[in-house]
Order: C-alpha cells, then sequence, then structure tokens
C-alpha cells in the first residue's frame, strides 16, 4: 500500500518512459538470479529471494510498469495475476521447495535453464492450485484470502 501510495503521490511514471522500466526491471532481476547463481556456485545456500535489495527495486520497476498502461492493466492475464497475488504468495513457496530436486535431478546443464523452469513451472502449478482451491465453495477464497 506505501509503495501504490509513493506511484500515485509522485508521480514518475508520468516523467520516466516504460522502456527505462523495463530495462531497469530486468537488470534488477537479472541481479538477483545472477547472484543466486554465483552463490550456488560457490556452495553458499543464501535465501536472495527474501532478502536481496535488487529484488525490491525490482518489483517496485515493475510496480511502475504496470501502472504506465491501461492495455496493461485491462489484461486478463494481469488481471488474473492481480486478484490471486496474495494467494499465490502464500502457495508458492511449498510448491518450490518441492519441484526444486526434481527439476535439479533432470539433468540441465544450464543454471539459468533451471531457474527459468523452476520458476515458470512454480507459477504454473501455483496459480492452477490458487484457482482450485479458489472453487471449493463458501471456503476456498477464504483459504486464501481471496475477495
Amino acid at each position: 500500500m506505501l509503495l501504490g501510495y509513493c506511484v500515485k503521490k509522485f508521480p514518475l511514471r508520468d516523467r520516466v518512459k516504460p522502456i527505462l522500466l523495463a530495462t531497469l526491471f530486468l537488470l534488477c532481476f537479472l541481479a538477483t538470479v545472477s547472484l543466486q547463481i554465483f552463490a550456488y556456485s560457490k556452495g553458499i545456500f543464501a535465501p536472495v529471494w527474501y532478502t536481496n535489495g535488487l529484488l525490491l527495486a525490482a518489483g517496485f520497476f515493475l510496480f511502475l510498469l504496470f501502472s504506465c498502461g491501461a492495455a496493461l492493466r485491462n489484461s486478463r492475464v494481469i488481471s488474473t495475476l492481480s486478484y490471486y497475488s496474495f494467494a499465490l504468495y502464500l502457495v508458492h513457496f511449498p510448491i518450490l521447495m518441492l519441484l526444486a530436486p526434481h527439476i535439479a535431478s533432470l539433468g540441465i546443464e544450464s543454471h539459468v535453464a533451471q531457474v527459468a523452469l523452476l520458476l515458470s513451472a512454480d507459477l504454473a502449478i501455483s496459480l492452477a492450485l490458487c484457482i482450485a482451491i479458489a472453487r471449493i465453495p463458501n471456503i476456498g477464497s477464504r483459504i486464501l484470502y481471496l475477495k
């Protein structure tokens, strides 16, 4: 909510072009992924996904980017992800922990490909699970805090 207030109060989206926001988001996100891969290659298991300022900056730039365009705001994909965002947050980590060993055992050489596959599979399975739980009458929306 604080981030939304800052975006509304200090209209950066009117001063910064969307291509710059997309570039900054990608740079911050890829830096986070690179940091994770570097740490793993050195045998360090650091939780960079939950303690990294670069990921916070990536989220900020992505939030600004999404607030720029009416086409993005009216997109069905964005509307679905927006509706289930908190539910995805609640569900994704256990699924990520279950999927990680299986994807690591596939024999994919590239760490970047492993991470991309893991994130894609995690999002798809988490979203499917959230949609399935939300369809349970009377309790599905309460379990996932959907309104």
